[in-house]
Formats: structure tokens, C-alpha cells, sequence
């Protein structure tokens, strides 16, 4: 079964505006949630970053993984992340 559905062309124009504005803003919603937009993300957003639990990321920590604290609060740098991370690499092209 299929439908033809005629728009006029400024119902079109709404349409298109309407999925324009609901895309935008759920690609930006994805962006914040997976901290792609920061630089510096605190311990929960690490580890979802990562695809690791909390207390994985604490034991990396606890193994030389750098982390900054400020007020009590642990940030990680996803730069430094990165570059200890690869530090451990095992095997690969030398």
C-alpha cells in the first residue's frame, strides 16, 4: 500500500525547515553527550568516552593514566588519554 501526499510548496518549505532545525539540534545533542566538544572530560564522561566502567578507568589511573583535579573534582584530558593509551599499545607496525 502507498500513499502520494501533495504539499504546497510553502507546506514543502516548512517541512524541510522543520527536519533541517530536528536534525540540527539532535546532532548537537549527540555531540555534547558524547563530549566530542571538550577537551577535558570528568571521570563518568571518560568512561563512557572510552567504553570503559568507573572503576576501569580508576584502575588506569592508578596505572599512570594522567588525570588534573580541581576542587576535588578529576578531569582527564582526552589528548593525554589518547597518548597513554597508545604508550600501551601491544603488537602493531614498529
Amino acid at each position: 500500500m502507498s500513499f502520494n501526499i501533495t504539499l504546497t510548496e510553502e507546506q514543502t518549505k516548512t517541512l524541510q525547515q522543520f527536519i533541517f532545525e530536528a536534525a540540527t539540534e539532535a546532532v548537537q545533542r549527540a555531540v555534547s553527550v558524547a563530549g566530542s566538544d571538550k577537551d577535558f572530560l570528568n571521570q563518568s564522561a571518560m568512561s563512557d568516552w572510552l567504553g570503559v566502567s568507573t572503576s576501569t578507568l580508576i584502575n588506569y589511573t592508578r596505572a599512570g593514566l594522567p588525570v588534573s583535579a580541581q576542587n576535588g573534582r578529576k578531569f582527564y584530558s582526552k589528548k593525554q588519554v589518547t597518548k597513554w593509551l597508545l604508550s600501551k599499545q601491544i603488537g602493531g607496525v614498529r
